[in-house]
């Protein structure tokens, strides 16, 4: 676990222990609260997180955001047995769905006694917390259910698994939507940004990696310049992306 410290008041704690795919756990240290975004393989992590949070600034509760259902986001729900753990109102449908199937089919990557915990509670638009200078709001894109938490405060935005470099991953054909959240985040003023699975820089230019992942969004739905991502850098992410798309129903003419 690696830990950096992210502007006044966050906590990024960096893991690689999915087939050494970086996955992001970012803490807010809030006045009354922590707030936790996404919770990853299970209890064991998210205890050493507490620990060394309530070593070094003190006990506070907790607050948890989940950005999406999947598996490596939702585990360590369950190390939170008493606190309000937040999401989306689809993301509680889906992990009802799919939840107990994917702790089954990847179960080799539990950290913990995990237990499927689903979100406490739900929202639909956006959801505030004034006090603590939090948004929290929905954000359709990687997943049709994924939300995204703003800081208002040091101005550092999590999205989740919504912005990946070199380019996203695609688990959803609602292109237009994935556009318009890439849209919200470009105009939003932050000076960091969180993503899911990759280690964070805080001197990536904001206008980078959104229209990276943008231009490729937009190639997969107007099916124009797909050749582009034949080449090395993109070329495995890209491969995978077509086989997801398909087995939704949508297949690009131009592969």
């Amino acid at each position: 676990m690696k830990t950096t410290q992210i502007r006044s008041r966050g906590w990024l704690f960096t893991f690689d222990d999915i087939d050494g795919l970086y996955t992001n756990v970012f803490v807010i240290r809030c006045k009354d609260y922590y707030f936790v975004c996404d919770t990853y393989l299970g209890p064991e992590p998210m205890n050493k997180i507490k620990k060394l949070l309530f070593k070094n600034f003190g006990e506070k509760q907790f607050i948890v955001f989940n950005s999406h259902y999947h598996w490596d986001h939702i585990w360590g729900n369950c190390a939170f047995p008493n606190s309000l753990i937040i999401s989306h109102t689809s993301t509680v449908n889906m992990i009802n769905i799919y939840g107990e199937a994917e702790l089954f089919s990847n179960k080799k990557y539990k950290q913990g006694n995990v237990k499927i915990v689903k979100p406490n509670m739900v929202f639909g638009n956006t959801i505030s917390f004034p006090n603590e200078k939090i948004v929290i709001f929905y954000s359709p894109g990687h997943t049709f259910d994924s939300s995204s938490l703003y800081d208002m405060l040091d101005r550092v935005l999590y999205v989740g698994d919504n912005i990946e470099d070199p380019i996203p991953s695609l688990e959803n054909k609602e292109f237009d939507q994935y556009i318009e959240t890439m849209k919200k985040y470009d105009n939003l003023d932050f000076k960091v940004l969180i993503p899911g699975h990759m280690r964070n820089e805080e001197d990536l230019p904001k206008p980078k990696i959104i229209k990276k992942n943008m231009k490729y969004l937009t190639s997969i739905m107007d099916q124009t310049g797909l050749s582009t991502y034949q080449r090395k850098q993109y070329r495995n992410i890209h491969r995978r992306n077509l086989e997801s798309l398909e087995k939704i129903g949508y297949v690009p003419i131009e592969k």
